[in-house]
């Protein structure tokens, strides 16, 4: 999904209170009805529609998966690559520490102001601040940025303190790289009030006011680019999963977006409801993975890591618990991602060889009882996870491993902890295992990479990537400065296969992101680059 930070924001989130006001905008139409939806969201936007969101500023957790729709950033990440955005062109120097960008012309804020390398300077100053200690939990760059310069009206320097590959990419995020109106900030950089009544924003939406209970957006009429097919959309805010199938199912939203929010149980039923159409990514955004504490003496045994992996059946899972909805994973991070088409062997199952090098480690099962041991000890493998509602199938996806390696003679043990339990055993080194999630897009896979390293800690439960080799996190860090891309995929290359051929991580599945609807007013939706977000001005209506 995410990252340990991530993790953290959402534990501290309160659910939100509603707040009324009265509608701004009139939504006027000519020539047919006003086309309007209404969508769900777990938390509401009392503090605001700031689009960086960290525990200093507020809680503001719910503009995260919607914020594309009022805000844009320099360059956008599609299919792979980063394609133009706020920005038509840049260009990097030969030493990767300058990137002057070239500007779109004639581009306006909601609010009525230009956009010009003026405010990109003054969002790029501000942006540091208001991260604060978190300046490196939302990618590197923020942290790396060390002046920015206009060099006219519509182009910009940005010169970095070292170069870094992954600064593009980095410049896709909407928190924190979303650009906002000058007006958004007080004289001293901090958010001014004016972003808890207004989305300041340049993209195709901004909002409205409140309307029959929920948060009401309609058309930006200072948008720069193709005219959206929805005039009016409308967020209701609804926690439980199982009040969104309720509220589809009764007309009240008509949208659900989000593995998050819809569990593959629920997503296999309304595909076979017509009234409602399914669509799966094609974008692999998530890995779901298991992972060793490397530490551990058990665990240091390469046997016992090849083992566990060859034990479980990926293909049985994916079919049978995900409804063939995630795919069976080979490596940590799925080859659509920049740099990771790496030549990756498949991991067989394969209970033979899995018995077969337990042996050769000299487990065995002396008692009889199905499980092997050595020296009095039983191959016993403690595993932590987030267990509960909104981790889809975790629980059921770790009884089935469980029943895997019990063929072969490990048991697993399971640990259920609830999200604050999970990150208090990590940060502990807690655990035998961690089953968990790569971060994801827009994260992946610098931020994924960047993780293996010893030092900095982190993420404990991804350390244990290059752990095997003395210079492991040298490897990383001459990949975070290389600026020749042949060099960047032979490192890459590098990295992935080693981490494969160690077995340093247990891959299960690839996880792409779902989408139900009512086909009664929506004809079709197209997944945003970061298919994690709704994208209102995607969906095609009737």
């Amino acid at each position: 999904m995410k990252k340990l930070l991530v993790l953290l924001i959402a534990i501290i989130m309160v659910l939100s209170i509603v707040t009324g006001c009265g509608s701004k905008t009139q939504v006027n139409k000519t020539n047919g009805d006003v086309k309007e939806i209404t969508i769900s969201n777990d938390w509401g936007f009392e503090e605001g529609f700031m689009p960086i969101s960290t525990p200093e500023i507020s809680s503001n957790y719910g503009i995260l998966y919607l914020a594309n729709n009022f805000y844009e950033t320099l360059v956008n990440y599609e299919n792979g690559e980063v394609v133009p955005g706020l920005a038509e062109d840049w260009e990097v120097s030969e030493d990767g520490m300058k990137y002057t960008f070239k500007l779109k012309e004639g581009v306006k804020f909601s609010d009525g102001e230009d956009f010009n390398a003026d405010v990109v300077k003054l969002n790029l100053e501000n942006i540091p601040a208001l991260l604060g200690r978190y300046i490196s939990g939302f990618g590197m760059s923020a942290a790396l940025i060390e002046e920015v310069t206009v060099v006219d009206e519509y182009t910009i320097d940005i010169r970095l303190s070292i170069p870094y590959y992954g600064f593009l990419q980095d410049m896709t995020f909407l928190n924190p790289m979303a650009m906002v109106s000058p007006n958004a900030y007080n004289e001293d950089g901090t958010y001014s009030d004016a972003t808890k009544a207004e989305t300041l924003g340049t993209g195709p939406y901004m909002y409205d006011g409140n309307s029959d209970g929920s948060y009401r957006f309609v058309k930006n009429p200072s948008y720069h680019g193709e005219e959206p097919e929805v005039d009016v959309f409308n967020i209701k805010i609804i926690p439980t999963n199982e009040a969104k199938y309720l509220a589809l199912r009764s007309g009240e939203i008509d949208m659900i977006l989000g593995k998050e929010n819809i569990s593959h149980d629920v997503f296999n039923e309304f595909s076979k409801n017509k009234k409602y159409k399914t669509k799966i990514s094609d974008q692999v955004f998530q890995t779901r993975y298991m992972s060793f504490n490397y530490t551990s003496e058990l665990l240091k045994d390469i046997n016992i890591r090849k083992a566990l992996s060859m034990s479980i059946d990926r293909k049985s899972i994916c079919d049978n618990l995900f409804y063939g909805i995630e795919s069976p994973a080979s490596s940590i991070l799925h080859s659509s991602l920049p740099y990771c088409n790496v030549d990756i062997e498949e991991i067989p199952y394969d209970v033979e060889t899995a018995k077969q090098l337990l042996k050769e480690s000299n487990w065995i099962d002396s008692d009889g009882d199905g499980i092997r041991d050595k020296d009095g000890k039983k191959l016993e493998i403690k595993v932590s996870y987030i267990s509960g509602a909104g981790v889809a199938k975790m629980d059921d996806l770790l009884l089935a491993i469980q029943t895997y390696t019990r063929e072969v003679g490990i048991d697993i043990v399971l640990e259920p902890r609830d999200m604050m339990g999970f990150i208090n055993d990590l940060m502990a080194m807690n655990f035998d295992m961690v089953c968990k999630t790569t971060n994801g897009l827009p994260y992946d896979p610098m931020s994924s990479i960047n993780n293996i390293r010893k030092d900095p800690l982190m993420d404990p439960g991804a350390v244990n990537g290059l752990a095997h080799l003395e210079n492991g996190d040298e490897i990383i860090n001459n990949l975070m400065i290389m600026t020749n891309t042949e060099d960047i995929q032979s490192q890459f290359d590098l990295i992935l296969t080693e981490i494969s051929s160690n077995y340093s991580f247990i891959p299960i599945s690839y996880m792409s992101e779902l989408v139900v609807f009512d086909t009664e007013k929506i004809q079709d939706y197209s997944f945003y680059g970061f298919p994690t977000n709704i994208s209102i001005a995607d969906i095609d209506m009737k």
